[in-house]
C-alpha cells in the first residue's frame, strides 16, 4: 500500500523540540526544534505533506479524568494521525495507540542547585586527606627520633624545632661527624623537603578555586531526602516520567515518583521557568538529561539516572503504513543521522547562548580577603593562646615548687 500524500501531525511545541509560530492567517508553521528536521526528512523521504496541530495543553499526553491528554490524546480521538515530539513509550499509552520503531533513548535524570562553596577557614587542611596528614604526623615523630638517636646529647625540644625549621624553608644547625649519619640525615631531609612543596602547590588552588560542599549524587539520596521532607522534586507537566517512575521496582524511584504525583510538583517544561525553580536550595528537578545540559548552566547534574526513556513516534490504532515508515526510521538511525541533528543542534544552541554572556576582557584583580586567610590567623591565634596558656602554667608551677621548697626548708 502506498503511503499516505498528506498527514496531520501532532507535534509538542517545547524547547527544544518544536519551535511553532502562527501565521496571521491562523495557520500554525513550525520554526525550529530538533524534531522539524527530523520531520521534514521523513517527508522527504516519504514525500508526503503534513499538517501540524498541537493540543490545547501543549503536552506529551497523560490520562486525566479517564480521559487521555496531549499528543496521545488526539491520535487516540483521530484528530492526528501520527504525532512526533520526544514521546516515551509506555504501557498505558500502548493499549490507546501504536507506536513505530524507537528513534531515540536517553536517561531520566535530575539536576540541583550547585553546593554552596565551602569556607575558606579550613582550606589550610584540605590539601592533605586525613591519611597523608596522619602519615606526615608519623614521619614526623619517626625523624624526630632519628634526629634524637644521631645526636643524644641534644635536647628532644630543640630536635623538634630544627626539624620546624627546616619544613619552613629555614637552615638546619645540625653537625654530624659519622659518615653513616650523614647519609641517613640527608635521605630524611630529602624526603621532608617535598612535604611544604606538594603542601603549597595544593593551598594556593584551594584559595584560588573555591571548593563546594558535596551535592545529591545519585537517586537514592535524592529518594531518601525526599522521603525525610527534606527536598522536593519536580518533573514536567504532561510527561509520562511519573508513572514510568511509580513502576520501577527499586523503593527511593518509586517513593520519589509517588510523591510527586501525591504533591503535584510539575513544571512547565521550557528553560525560564526550571531555572527559577532550581533557585531553591531544597528543590531538584528531574528531567532528561539532555534537555539538562542543553538549557541550563551552573547547576550540578547527577550523572545517576532513574530510567531510561525509549522515544518513537505515536501512530494510531492500524496505521496503514507502519513498516514503511519504520523502514526509513530505522535506515535514518542507523546512518547517525538522528544523532548529527541533535548535536547540531545543541552545538548552535549552546554557542549562541554563550555568545550573549557578558564578557570581559580584562576581568578585575581579585584580592585576598580575610576570609580567605582567615585559616591562617585561627592557626597563629591559637598557637599565640597555647603558648600563653604553658607560660602560665611554667609559672604557677614554678611558684609552687618555690613554695615547696621554703616550707621545707623551715
Amino acid at each position: 500500500m502506498d503511503f499516505p500524500k498528506f498527514l496531520r501531525v501532532a507535534v509538542v511545541p517545547r524547547a527544544g523540540i518544536f519551535q511553532v509560530n502562527r501565521t496571521n492567517s491562523g495557520k500554525l508553521q513550525v520554526v525550529g526544534g530538533d524534531e522539524r528536521e527530523f520531520l521534514e526528512l521523513l517527508s522527504k523521504t516519504l514525500k508526503f505533506d503534513y499538517e501540524v496541530i498541537i493540543p490545547d495543553r501543549g503536552a506529551w499526553g497523560d490520562i486525566m479524568n479517564g480521559t487521555w491528554t496531549g499528543v496521545v490524546g488526539m491520535v487516540h480521538r483521530g484528530y492526528a494521525d501520527i504525532a512526533i515530539g520526544k514521546t516515551s513509550i509506555t504501557y498505558a499509552r500502548k493499549t490507546v495507540v501504536d507506536y513505530s520503531q524507537p528513534y531515540d533513548i536517553e536517561h531520566l535524570t535530575f539536576a540541583t542547585h550547585n553546593p554552596r562553596h565551602l569556607p575558606k577557614t579550613e582550606s589550610f587542611l584540605k590539601p592533605f586527606d586525613a591519611t597523608i596528614w596522619s602519615a606526615v604526623l608519623v614521619m614526623f615523630i619517626v625523624f624526630a627520633i632519628t634526629f634524637k638517636i644521631i645526636l643524644p646529647k641534644k635536647p628532644f625540644q630543640w630536635t623538634i624545632f630544627q626539624l620546624l625549621r627546616y619544613i619552613l624553608y629555614q637552615p638546619l644547625d645540625i653537625v654530624t661527624t659519622k659518615s653513616s649519619s650523614s647519609i641517613l640525615l640527608f635521605t630524611l631531609l630529602v624526603l621532608v623537603r617535598f612535604i611544604p612543596m606538594y603542601y603549597s602547590t595544593s593551598l594556593l588552588s584551594y584559595l584560588t578555586i573555591p571548593e563546594r560542599g558535596q551535592g545529591i549524587e545519585d537517586v537514592t539520596d535524592l529518594g531518601k531526602r525526599i522521603m525525610l521532607g527534606t527536598y522536593k522534586a519536580v518533573t514536567f507537566a504532561g510527561s509520562s516520567h511519573v508513572d514510568t517512575m511509580k513502576s520501577s521496582i527499586n523503593d527511593y524511584i518509586r517513593a520519589t515518583g509517588e510523591a510527586i504525583g501525591q504533591n503535584d510538583w510539575f513544571v512547565f517544561p521550557d528553560k525560564t521557568s526550571v531555572s527559577n525553580v532550581l533557585k531553591n536550595d531544597d528543590t531538584a528537578v528531574i528531567a532528561p538529561r539532555r534537555f539538562l545540559k542543553r538549557n541550563l548552566n551552573n547547576v550540578h547534574i547527577s550523572r545517576d539516572s532513574f530510567v531510561t526513556l525509549t522515544r518513537a513516534i505515536v501512530l494510531k490504532k492500524n496505521f496503514c503504513c507502519s513498516d514503511a515508515l519504520n523502514k526509513y526510521l530505522l535506515r535514518i538511525c542507523a546512518g547517525g543521522i538522528y544523532w548529527k541533528i541533535l548535536n547540531d543542534a545543541m552545538f548552535l544552541e549552546k554557542l549562541s547562548s554563550r555568545a550573549a554572556e557578558t564578557f570581559q576582557e580584562d576581568p578585575p584583580v581579585k584580592n585576598l580577603t580575610t576570609e580567605d586567610v582567615a585559616g591562617a590567623f585561627i592557626l597563629i591565634l591559637t598557637g599565640y593562646a597555647l603558648s600563653a596558656l604553658v607560660c602560665i602554667l611554667e609559672v604557677v608551677i614554678f611558684k609552687i615548687k618555690r613554695r615547696k621548697k621554703k616550707v621545707a626548708e623551715k
